[in-house]
């Protein structure tokens, strides 16, 4: 089960922390502008959408109109998937941006949300292959009750007009005015059967299109963490998370209503704000939840970092490359490592890998550091720590019910909090004791 609750506290918790919010407000309005912008450069497909439509609506009529809301269910479904595509690089590098948050603890700049450009194209038919999936069975739905609704008004119609015509209650002054009735009863009983067809139809694509679109909720932030996978990999890897998980992530869905609606009232502000960040930095621990392990966010393929843009650029004509001053040689500094103090781990040492999350607890299945059973301070799932290579400082997160102690003093639950080497940390108590060395 998604434990809800803690992701939202400790997404709360980034916000507070250095500065945070101000960087995602920024990432969050870029994102807007940007995708803004590129809509209105696609507007070209759009006009020629619309003129498709336009004949799709000229064939309807002339069959009778039963194909109108056919074309019709068609045409916005293309326009949803285009949509979705061109934004999606964008998408995928504000997810960059909040996982790049909650590996390092500190918050990037918000060129981060360019780095899918270069691969415009694959970003965005990953999620046209996306949206396909979610859309095209509650389409056929549409599409088949549509036409078959059409069908339905329309043979009622005929087949009243025939019953009217063969009665006699119409007949006046000579003329036989029961064909009209008939039909005109028929086209209303069709139109009952249409609505009742209409509305199972619509109840059927909505039920499938949200669970469609839950099973693949991961799919922005699968190619955020890895670039490199194709749409098949991608896919395939969301179903495999969200398995099992679905009702977990419509509740999880749903308990942002009041936060939507917030954010509609005051005008967009309150999204920008607050709801927006809050939202996808809650979205950032899902992932890693349902993932089971640290965020990796590995490099976009073909080096995007725009920080990297002068290796790019050509120097001037009539002026030589300007070579950087040499640098004082650094000591080297030792590797990151745990090394307990007291304890069951006394005397272990732990190495760790920089910028990966490492998770000490009594319950394998959620820890690299396994306690035994019978520490009964300990949590299941009681503190994780990483080593930042950038700030040269660790990054440790308490989830336990009995604290994480430093020097005498509990950390605050689910906030991150930056420690320097040779910091000692008391799991639930004086009993088990480890060293960030």
């Amino acid at each position: 089960m998604i434990n809800r609750v803690a992701h939202k506290d400790l997404a709360k918790g980034y916000l507070r922390q250095n500065g945070n919010q101000s960087g995602m407000v920024g990432a969050e309005i870029l994102y807007s502008v940007l995708a803004t912008i590129t809509n209105g450069a696609f507007a070209g497909a759009f006009v020629a959408l619309v003129i498709y439509r336009l004949i799709f609506n000229a064939l309807g009529a002339v069959l009778g109109g039963a194909l109108v809301p056919l074309f019709t269910v068609v045409f916005t479904v293309i326009t949803t998937m285009l949509t979705a595509a061109i934004i999606a690089p964008f998408a995928v590098g504000r997810g960059r941006y909040y996982l790049h948050l909650r590996k390092n603890g500190s918050r990037t700049s918000v060129t981060k949300l360019f780095e899918g450009y270069d691969y415009f194209l694959e970003f965005a038919s990953v999620e046209a292959r996306r949206q396909f999936s979610i859309l095209w069975l509650p389409t056929a739905i549409l599409a088949a009750a549509s036409l078959a609704s059409g069908i339905i008004v329309a043979v009622c119609g005929g087949v009243g007009g025939l019953l009217g015509s063969a009665s006699g209650y119409y007949n006046f002054y000579g003329y036989n005015y029961g064909g009209y009735a008939g039909a005109a009863q028929g086209v209303a009983v069709g139109v009952i059967f249409a609505l009742l067809i209409l509305g199972a139809a619509a109840i059927a694509a909505a039920i499938i299109k949200i669970y469609r679109d839950l099973q693949l909720w991961a799919v922005e932030w699968i190619l955020a963490d890895h670039p490199g996978m194709t749409a098949d990999q991608v896919l395939h890897y969301s179903r495999q998370l969200t398995k099992g998980h679905i009702w977990d992530l419509f509740v999880y869905k749903l308990s942002f209503l009041g936060w939507r609606i917030l954010s509609w009232l005051t005008g967009g502000i309150m999204g920008f704000v607050f709801v927006e960040p809050y939202y996808n930095m809650t979205n950032a621990l899902l992932y890693e939840e349902l993932k089971g392990g640290a965020i990796e966010l590995e490099a976009i393929p073909g080096n995007s970092n725009l920080q990297d843009l002068s290796r790019r650029v050509k120097p001037m004509d009539g002026y030589p490359p300007v070579k950087p001053a040499p640098q004082p040689a650094q000591p080297a500094q030792p590797e990151p490592a745990l090394r307990g103090v007291a304890g069951m781990y006394a005397g272990s040492v732990f190495k760790i890998k920089p910028d990966q999350t490492v998770v000490l607890g009594r319950d394998p299945k959620q820890a690299q550091i396994v306690f035994s059973q019978g520490a009964d301070k300990i949590s299941r799932r009681h503190c994780s720590v990483m080593f930042s290579s950038r700030l040269g400082q660790y990054q440790v997160v308490d989830h336990s019910s009995n604290g994480t102690f430093v020097s005498g003093s509990r950390l605050q639950l689910n906030v991150p909090v930056t420690l320097p080497r040779g910091t000692q940390l008391a799991l639930g108590s004086n009993d088990n004791i480890i060293r960030l060395e």
